[in-house]
């Protein structure tokens, strides 16, 4: 992911590379079992770093969000599991200053189990806020309606930099999500009893690109890149599963509008 970085390309771009399923593979039995969740495709990987001349993810996750802010009680089972969950791990030592994960604890959150963001309520009781350090290796496994968001990692002042302090390292940390694939929201991505746990090259691109299309209202594409996304995607799109692949149909149809054209 750091030669990726260094070469321009997104930290996401490491989806298309066999250590990414691997990774999701050695965990899946495990979350599987303890969540009651599968896999279902939403990935992303982040490269938060504090030098400006770095290609990374500085702003996207950085604001205090909910990964499903529509979903409400019918989102949970009868014993109040989650039908939906959000596995982080961190690839690199993640700490305060590095910028761990913080979040508003379910106890201190008044709508937590109420449809709809809602953050203002949730941020109100701050000192309950608390910060998720984790070592690298580690993981952090959270519902869909759980607070979080990604610090701004650490910069050395003018001074530190004087006396040759290092600079702080990137924090480097993947993510996937775990649904109830049968009855929450949009469902797997793809047939993961055919493709996983290794998906074939054309679909890893072109889920890339689809992911990197639904969430470009976070992380804006440069010029000509919806354009390259969206060839990209199309390419191995019909490896989608129907109802994913007219969720990315609309986003990209929405940028076009949005971009004016």
């Amino acid at each position: 992911m750091t030669r990726l970085v260094g070469l321009g390309h997104t930290p996401s771009t490491i989806c298309v590379f066999d250590e990414h399923w691997e990774l999701v593979r050695r965990l899946a039995p495990l979350l599987e079992a303890v969540t009651g969740n599968a896999s279902s495709g939403d990935i992303f990987t982040f490269h938060r770093s504090a030098a400006p001349d770095v290609a990374n993810t500085s702003g996207f996750g950085s604001a205090p969000h909910r990964d499903k802010p529509h979903a409400g009680p019918e989102s949970f089972r009868a014993d109040g599991a989650a039908m939906y969950c959000t596995v982080w791990v961190a690839l690199s030592d993640a700490t305060p200053a590095t910028s761990c994960l913080y979040v508003v604890p379910r106890e201190a959150d008044p709508s937590y189990a109420v449809a709809g963001d809602q953050l203002g309520a949730a941020l109100e009781d701050y000192q309950s806020i608390r910060a998720l350090p984790t070592d690298a290796g580690g993981a952090c496994v959270f519902s869909h309606r759980l607070v979080h968001w990604g610090s701004r990692p650490s910069r050395p002042t003018r001074e530190e930099r004087a006396a040759g302090a290092p600079a702080v390292p990137p924090r480097v940390a993947m993510s996937y999500a775990l649904a109830d694939n049968a009855a929450f929201g949009l469902g797997a991505y793809f047939d993961h009893g055919r493709f996983s746990p290794f998906p074939p090259l054309p679909l890893r691109v072109a889920l890339r690109a689809a992911q990197a299309i639904l969430f470009s209202h976070q992380k804006p594409f440069p010029k000509g890149g919806l354009g390259y996304a969206t060839r990209l995607c199309r390419r191995g799109s019909g490896l989608f599963l129907p109802r994913y692949q007219e969720k990315v149909n609309d986003a990209c149809q929405w940028q076009k509008f949005q971009a004016g054209r």
